[in-house]
């Protein structure tokens, strides 16, 4: 797998911004990818902020698992702890810190508008 001159420009030019190998490319491009796999990390995405829109999901369809995956992990959102709990991921990070629970944290904020 280590001749990649069967990628085009756009697909060469995607795996270094992505941060992938062109292998990697290839083998998560093959047979269309794992589909399943590519709609879990579509479904995370979308539901906790890291694609913001259907443009970026198409884009991600296109592109396969591979560079999905690393593209979800380069954005910031809102991890499903944090959905759960009603907080920001950075307002769960300050309860950790400070040794609150997310209960008292919102009890504390409760009416404050940031």
């Amino acid at each position: 797998m280590g001749n990649h001159t069967s990628l085009t420009a756009t697909e060469l030019a995607v795996c270094q911004q992505m941060g992938i190998t062109p292998e990697a490319y290839q083998q998560a491009n093959s047979d269309g990818g794992d589909s399943q796999e590519l709609e879990m990390l579509i479904a995370a995405g979308r539901q906790d902020g890291r694609i913001h829109g259907p443009q970026t999901e198409a884009w991600l369809r296109q592109q396969g698992v591979a560079a999905c995956r690393s593209y979800l992990d380069k954005q910031p959102g809102t991890s499903a702890q944090a959905l759960k709990n009603g907080l920001t991921d950075t307002e769960l990070a300050v309860c950790r810190r400070m040794g609150l629970s997310p209960e008292a944290y919102r009890n504390a904020n409760n009416g404050q508008n940031r």
